[in-house]
C-alpha cells in the first residue's frame, strides 16, 4: 500500500529494469493500455534514454551485435541478451493468456480490472522465480491492494531520523504535521523556514 506520488512506479521500473538484466522475464500490467502508453513513453523511455547503463542495455545495436532480433516497441522491451518485459494494460484479456513470466509486476492495483488480475500468477507457473509485485494507493477497505496486504506480516516502510536515530512510519500526519484545529496543521519543526535551506 502506497500513498500517491511517491515514485512507487519508478521503483517498480528500476526493480523490472534489475530484474530484465538478470534475464528474467517481467509482465509488468498498468490498468488500462492508454495509461501503459504513457507510462512507458514518458517514464520508462526515458529512463532507457538518459542512464547510461540502461541505454547500452536497451540499445538496438547490442542487440544487433548478440544476434538478438530487435522486438522494441510500446508493450514489449529487451533488456540485456535475455531480459524481456511486457507492459500491458489490465483492460484487456489477451496478455493475460500468453505471456510466461518471472515476475509479476501490478502497478496500481485497485484501479486495475480485477478478473483479468485473477489470471495474473498463471503467467509465472513455468517459472523457477514466480515474484510478485503489487503496489497501489489503497480505494475501499477489504479490497484490491488493502485486501492483499491483509493477507501479508504486513510490516511497514520505516526511516530512521538522520537527527534522533529513531525509526518512523513515514506518514505525513504523524512526521511533518500535527493537527491544530479541525483541518488545520503546523509543522512539527517550527524552526523549520524556506530560506533555511534544509527539509522540513
Amino acid at each position: 500500500m502506497k500513498a500517491m506520488q511517491v515514485f512507487m512506479t519508478e521503483m517498480l521500473l528500476c526493480d523490472a529494469l534489475s530484474l530484465a538484466d538478470e534475464g528474467l522475464s517481467i509482465f509488468y500490467v498498468l490498468p488500462t493500455e492508454n495509461l501503459r502508453n504513457v507510462m512507458v513513453h514518458e517514464r520508462l523511455d526515458r529512463l532507457l534514454l538518459s542512464v547510461p547503463y540502461y541505454k547500452s542495455q536497451s540499445s538496438k545495436e547490442l542487440r544487433k551485435i548478440e544476434g538478438i532480433p530487435d522486438t522494441d516497441s510500446v508493450g514489449l522491451k529487451a533488456f540485456g541478451s535475455k531480459g524481456i518485459m511486457l507492459f500491458v494494460g489490465s483492460n484487456s484479456k489477451v496478455p493475460f493468456l500468453y505471456f510466461p513470466a518471472d515476475c509479476v509486476i501490478i502497478d496500481e492495483y485497485d484501479r486495475c480490472d480485477q478478473e483479468n488480475l485473477s489470471m495474473a500468477d498463471d503467467r509465472l507457473m513455468a517459472s523457477d522465480y514466480k515474484l510478485k509485485r503489487l503496489a497501489s494507493a489503497p480505494t475501499v477497505e477489504g479490497f484490491g491492494i488493502d485486501a492483499e496486504y491483509a493477507k501479508t506480516d504486513q510490516r511497514r516502510w520505516m526511516v530512521k531520523c538522520e537527527h534522533c536515530g529513531k525509526w518512523n512510519e513515514v506518514d505525513f500526519f504523524k512526521c511533518v504535521v500535527r493537527e491544530v484545529a479541525d483541518r488545520q496543521y503546523a509543522l512539527i519543526d517550527e524552526e523549520w523556514t524556506e530560506e533555511c535551506g534544509r527539509d522540513v
